[in-house]
């Protein structure tokens, strides 16, 4: 939808998206930490925000809105700068009418499936409690036990419905996570795959969480051996893990373990 008008490749809005960019503030939405940003990418490789499988006008209207309010959504953000604006209608306007991978689908279905936990007091009604202190790279893993539980082997995690959230300090949640126990060591077993191209899941070997719980001072730890961690009152377990960082943008990568700025 545009017209190519110097060797510059500048650009002319036309359509939907013209009339979009007139109605926007002129204030921009920007992360908070847009400083940690050098070297990632967009969570989508095309602007398929509905995950349909086609960017149409349905995904500039979304992303339109997200601008209106002037807040800041990583899912939306297509040149990964830590702003939503213009410059991020113009990209999806260039993706009209391309079809979206089957990647981009998954991601866009995790998206819609976790985002009322943007709040974190509908994370707490919905099961989810805190499993480990303030980790490093990580933030504060809340999750929802039945839901790791269910996927223990041969049974896999649900897409839509990942066992556990990262959140920030602050509450602010950084991305989700998969988990699948398993009762061999981590390596004896390959971890499960449930994107549509495979991903690099990471291990946790006897891992033992004390004091679980919504008022209480939760503390994880590993290498534990699980009647050491019964006869001090925790819960044990080894487990596969996949994170996908969809509400921080990760220099590292959408699925890396950790994150540099978490």
């Amino acid at each position: 939808m545009y017209k190519k008008t110097t060797r510059r490749k500048t650009l002319v809005r036309t359509g939907l998206a013209g009339m979009l960019a007139a109605l926007l503030p002129a204030s921009m939405a920007l992360a908070d930490d847009d400083m940690c940003l050098a070297g990632a990418e967009p969570l989508l490789s095309v602007a398929d925000f509905t995950g349909d499988g086609l960017v149409d006008n349905r995904d500039l209207l979304l992303l339109g809105r997200v601008i209106q309010n002037d807040r800041y959504v990583a899912f939306y953000d297509r040149n990964a700068d830590g702003h939503i604006n213009a410059r991020d209608l113009d990209l999806a306007n260039q993706d009209l009418g391309k079809v979206s991978s089957g990647l981009d689908q998954d991601i866009a279905r995790v998206y819609w499936g976790t985002t009322r936990y943007r709040n974190l007091g509908q994370a707490a009604l919905d099961g989810y409690e805190p499993t480990t202190q303030v980790v490093a790279g990580h933030g504060r893993h809340w999750m929802e036990a039945s839901l790791m539980k269910d996927a223990t082997y041969p049974a896999l995690p649900q897409l839509n419905a990942p066992a556990g959230l990262n959140y920030d300090e602050e509450g602010t949640l950084q991305a989700v996570f998969w988990g699948q126990p398993t009762a061999f060591p981590v390596g004896s077993l390959p971890p499960p795959q449930i994107f549509s191209q495979a991903q690099m899941w990471h291990g946790h070997n006897q891992a033992c969480i004390t004091n679980y719980g919504l008022i209480k001072q939760v503390k994880y730890t590993e290498n534990i051996d699980p009647a050491q961690c019964d006869r001090i009152g925790g819960e044990s377990g080894t487990f596969y893990m996949l994170h996908l960082w969809l509400y921080r943008l990760n220099p590292d990568g959408a699925f890396a373990m950790t994150h540099p700025c978490a």
